[in-house]
């Protein structure tokens, strides 16, 4: 009797509870489980994947005509796609660049952009970071 008496005291408010904690629980849950996996296709669509190997450019104000060495030169890009879509993809639509346009100093490791058509997804660029460098000056006599 005193469990009987217990759970059915408040039992709309229990149940209630009840099912707001497990609303919370969902939302906390699928927010983790978003930001851990990768972008998915559409279940019932095939997918497929696609790399390049591209050069990287330096994105640099005109005032600023110093040439700079990146290491590495070229990054590999993987896209995600239909089949058909990844089959038209021409290598000049990815476009890798070292933004530096409001950079004070030039020089270090920074991130790398990509630009790509809105039907397909990046998956990965590797490496992330590339490292940005002034070139020696040659001595004179070299």
């Amino acid at each position: 009797m005193y469990i009987h008496r217990h759970i059915s005291n408040n039992y709309w408010l229990k149940l209630f509870s009840l099912v707001l904690a497990t609303l919370i629980w969902f939302v906390i849950s699928s927010n983790f489980r978003s930001a851990e996996t990768p972008l998915k296709l559409a279940p019932l669509r095939p997918g497929g994947s696609r790399d390049f190997r591209r050069p990287v450019v330096v994105m640099m104000p005109a005032r600023n005509v110093q040439p700079f060495q990146v290491e590495p030169s070229e990054v590999t890009v993987k896209v995600l796609g239909e089949p058909s879509i990844l089959n038209k993809l021409r290598e000049d639509d990815i476009e890798v660049y070292v933004n530096l346009m409001n950079v004070q100093d030039p020089h270090g490791s920074f991130r790398v952009d990509v630009g790509h058509p809105r039907e397909v997804t990046i998956q990965q660029v590797w490496p992330a970071h590339v490292y940005v460098k002034a070139p020696t000056p040659l001595e004179p006599g070299e």
